[in-house]
């Protein structure tokens, strides 16, 4: 979405941030997250082949986990900036540079 105010764009950087990006600068503006309207304070899972209306949320942290765990992989795989990590919920990785 487009910033809302001038004073967002007068704090936005400048530069080349992602190392995908083949050097090309770019605007990074700050701007919090937030949940979705009547989105529920937690993390849904659905098993899609047996729900496939998402209809009946699974409760099971062992999966949150392993999905956790997942994800943190795949943003550390994209060199994702630190507050990416922050944006999803995870803490940013110890073992990655940057």
């Amino acid at each position: 979405s487009a910033p809302s105010s001038r004073e967002q764009l007068r704090s936005a950087e400048f530069g080349v941030f992602l190392t995908r990006c083949d050097q090309v600068p770019h605007l990074r503006i700050a701007h919090p997250s937030r949940r979705h309207l009547d989105a529920p304070d937690c993390n849904v899972i659905c098993d899609l082949e047996a729900d496939p209306q998402q209809q009946n949320p699974l409760h099971n942290p062992e999966i949150e986990a392993g999905l956790a765990d997942r994800l943190q992989r795949r943003v550390i795989e994209c060199d994702a900036p630190d507050s990416e990590f922050v944006r999803v919920g995870l803490t940013p990785s110890e073992s990655r540079t940057g």
